[in-house]
Protein backbone atom coordinates (compact mmCIF):
# COMPACT_ATOMS: atom_id res chain seq x y z
CA UNK A 1 0.00 0.00 0.00
CA UNK A 2 1.41 3.36 -0.97
CA UNK A 3 1.57 6.33 1.35
CA UNK A 4 -1.14 8.10 -0.69
CA UNK A 5 -3.43 5.06 -0.44
CA UNK A 6 -2.83 4.79 3.29
CA UNK A 7 -3.64 8.49 3.74
CA UNK A 8 -6.80 8.16 1.65
CA UNK A 9 -7.89 5.14 3.70
CA UNK A 10 -7.21 7.02 6.93
CA UNK A 11 -9.33 9.97 5.73
CA UNK A 12 -12.20 7.58 5.06
CA UNK A 13 -11.81 5.62 8.29
CA UNK A 14 -11.33 8.55 10.68
CA UNK A 15 -14.97 9.74 10.75
CA UNK A 16 -16.25 6.19 11.29
CA UNK A 17 -13.68 5.60 14.00
CA UNK A 18 -14.69 8.87 15.64
CA UNK A 19 -18.34 7.85 15.50
CA UNK A 20 -17.55 4.52 17.17
CA UNK A 21 -15.48 6.23 19.88
CA UNK A 22 -18.28 8.72 20.62
CA UNK A 23 -20.78 5.86 20.92
CA UNK A 24 -18.44 3.98 23.25
CA UNK A 25 -17.93 7.13 25.33
CA UNK A 26 -21.71 7.46 25.68
CA UNK A 27 -21.89 3.87 26.92
CA UNK A 28 -19.13 4.50 29.46
CA UNK A 29 -20.83 7.71 30.61
CA UNK A 30 -24.15 5.93 30.98
CA UNK A 31 -22.49 3.14 32.96
CA UNK A 32 -20.78 5.56 35.33
CA UNK A 33 -23.92 7.63 35.86
CA UNK A 34 -26.18 4.62 36.30
CA UNK A 35 -23.86 2.74 38.66
CA UNK A 36 -24.88 5.08 41.48
CA UNK A 37 -28.45 3.74 41.22
CA UNK A 38 -27.44 0.15 41.85
CA UNK A 39 -26.99 -3.14 40.10
CA UNK A 40 -30.52 -3.37 38.71
CA UNK A 41 -30.36 0.04 37.06
CA UNK A 42 -26.91 -0.75 35.70
CA UNK A 43 -28.16 -4.02 34.22
CA UNK A 44 -31.09 -2.26 32.56
CA UNK A 45 -28.83 0.32 30.94
CA UNK A 46 -26.36 -2.35 29.85
CA UNK A 47 -29.07 -4.30 28.04
CA UNK A 48 -30.51 -1.20 26.38
CA UNK A 49 -27.05 -0.01 25.37
CA UNK A 50 -26.16 -3.33 23.76
CA UNK A 51 -29.33 -3.44 21.71
CA UNK A 52 -29.02 0.19 20.73
CA UNK A 53 -25.49 -0.47 19.48
CA UNK A 54 -26.60 -3.45 17.41
CA UNK A 55 -29.43 -1.52 15.77
CA UNK A 56 -27.37 1.64 15.30
CA UNK A 57 -24.45 -0.07 13.58
CA UNK A 58 -26.78 -2.16 11.45
CA UNK A 59 -28.53 0.99 10.25
CA UNK A 60 -25.28 2.86 9.67
CA UNK A 61 -23.92 -0.10 7.73
CA UNK A 62 -27.01 -0.32 5.54
CA UNK A 63 -27.13 3.39 4.81
CA UNK A 64 -23.36 3.68 4.48
CA UNK A 65 -23.31 0.77 2.05
CA UNK A 66 -25.18 2.75 -0.58
CA UNK A 67 -22.32 5.25 -1.10
CA UNK A 68 -19.73 2.73 -2.29
CA UNK A 69 -22.27 1.16 -4.64
CA UNK A 70 -22.84 4.54 -6.28
CA UNK A 71 -19.11 5.23 -6.40
CA UNK A 72 -18.30 1.85 -7.95
CA UNK A 73 -21.04 2.14 -10.54
CA UNK A 74 -20.03 5.70 -11.38
CA UNK A 75 -16.29 5.00 -11.62
CA UNK A 76 -16.83 2.05 -13.96
CA UNK A 77 -19.47 3.84 -15.99
CA UNK A 78 -21.98 1.08 -15.28
CA UNK A 79 -25.13 2.86 -16.44
CA UNK A 80 -27.41 -0.09 -15.70
CA UNK A 81 -26.26 -0.36 -12.11
CA UNK A 82 -26.54 3.40 -11.63
CA UNK A 83 -30.05 3.31 -13.04
CA UNK A 84 -31.07 0.57 -10.59
CA UNK A 85 -29.66 2.54 -7.67
CA UNK A 86 -31.42 5.71 -8.75
CA UNK A 87 -34.68 3.82 -9.27
CA UNK A 88 -35.11 3.83 -5.50
CA UNK A 89 -35.55 7.59 -5.87
CA UNK A 90 -33.25 8.77 -3.10
CA UNK A 91 -29.95 10.56 -3.57
CA UNK A 92 -27.47 11.89 -1.02
CA UNK A 93 -28.68 9.57 1.72
CA UNK A 94 -27.38 10.05 5.24
CA UNK A 95 -28.15 9.14 8.81
CA UNK A 96 -28.16 11.68 11.63
CA UNK A 97 -28.13 10.42 15.21
CA UNK A 98 -29.06 12.43 18.26
CA UNK A 99 -28.88 11.57 21.95
CA UNK A 100 -30.90 13.03 24.77
CA UNK A 101 -31.28 12.29 28.45
CA UNK A 102 -34.38 12.05 30.58
CA UNK A 103 -34.93 12.07 34.31
CA UNK A 104 -37.71 11.81 36.83
CA UNK A 105 -40.33 13.09 36.97
CA UNK A 106 -41.17 12.02 33.42
CA UNK A 107 -43.87 13.72 31.38
CA UNK A 108 -46.54 11.35 30.02
CA UNK A 109 -45.05 11.69 26.50
CA UNK A 110 -41.50 10.85 27.62
CA UNK A 111 -42.76 8.00 29.82
CA UNK A 112 -44.59 6.49 26.82
CA UNK A 113 -41.51 6.90 24.61
CA UNK A 114 -39.23 5.24 27.19
CA UNK A 115 -41.75 2.42 27.69
CA UNK A 116 -41.84 1.90 23.92
CA UNK A 117 -38.05 1.81 23.81
CA UNK A 118 -37.97 -0.87 26.51
CA UNK A 119 -40.59 -2.92 24.68
CA UNK A 120 -39.01 -2.72 21.22
CA UNK A 121 -35.42 -3.34 22.30
CA UNK A 122 -35.94 -6.93 23.35
CA UNK A 123 -39.12 -8.39 21.87
CA UNK A 124 -38.15 -12.08 22.30
CA UNK A 125 -36.65 -11.80 25.76
CA UNK A 126 -38.29 -15.03 26.96
CA UNK A 127 -36.13 -17.18 24.68
CA UNK A 128 -32.86 -15.56 25.70
CA UNK A 129 -32.93 -15.39 29.49
CA UNK A 130 -32.90 -17.89 32.29
CA UNK A 131 -36.08 -18.07 34.34
CA UNK A 132 -34.51 -16.08 37.20
CA UNK A 133 -33.16 -13.37 34.87
CA UNK A 134 -36.49 -13.18 33.06
CA UNK A 135 -38.34 -12.61 36.34
CA UNK A 136 -35.86 -9.86 37.22
CA UNK A 137 -36.19 -8.29 33.77
CA UNK A 138 -39.99 -8.30 33.95
CA UNK A 139 -39.93 -6.82 37.44
CA UNK A 140 -37.90 -3.87 36.14
CA UNK A 141 -39.26 -3.50 32.59
CA UNK A 142 -42.98 -4.23 32.98
CA UNK A 143 -45.03 -1.02 33.33
CA UNK A 144 -47.53 -2.91 35.54
CA UNK A 145 -44.78 -3.89 38.01
CA UNK A 146 -44.43 -1.84 41.21
CA UNK A 147 -40.65 -1.94 40.59
CA UNK A 148 -40.87 -0.61 37.02
CA UNK A 149 -37.63 1.27 36.44
CA UNK A 150 -39.40 4.37 35.13
CA UNK A 151 -41.21 4.70 38.48
CA UNK A 152 -37.96 5.30 40.38
CA UNK A 153 -37.95 8.81 41.87
CA UNK A 154 -34.29 9.21 40.86
CA UNK A 155 -34.64 7.66 37.41
CA UNK A 156 -32.14 8.88 34.86
CA UNK A 157 -31.89 7.49 31.37
CA UNK A 158 -30.96 8.33 27.86
CA UNK A 159 -32.14 7.44 24.44
CA UNK A 160 -30.96 8.05 20.97
CA UNK A 161 -32.82 8.47 17.79
CA UNK A 162 -31.70 8.42 14.23
CA UNK A 163 -33.08 10.28 11.28
CA UNK A 164 -32.51 8.73 7.90
CA UNK A 165 -32.83 11.17 5.09
CA UNK A 166 -32.25 11.43 1.40
CA UNK A 167 -33.34 13.64 -1.40
CA UNK A 168 -35.68 12.87 -4.23
CA UNK A 169 -34.65 14.86 -7.27
CA UNK A 170 -37.29 17.15 -8.72
CA UNK A 171 -38.77 16.16 -11.99
CA UNK A 172 -39.89 18.52 -14.69
CA UNK A 173 -43.20 20.17 -13.86
CA UNK A 174 -42.98 19.73 -10.05
CA UNK A 175 -42.63 22.53 -7.52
Amino acid sequence: MSKAEAWALLRLAAPLTGLALVNMAMSVTDTLMTAAFGVEALATVAVASDFYSILFYLAVGCIGGIGPLYAAAHSTGDADRLARLRAAGLTNTEVLTFATSVHAPLSPEVRRAMTDILEMRWPDVERELSREDLEQYRRLADPASPDFVLNLPDYYGFFTYSVFRGWVPRTAGTK
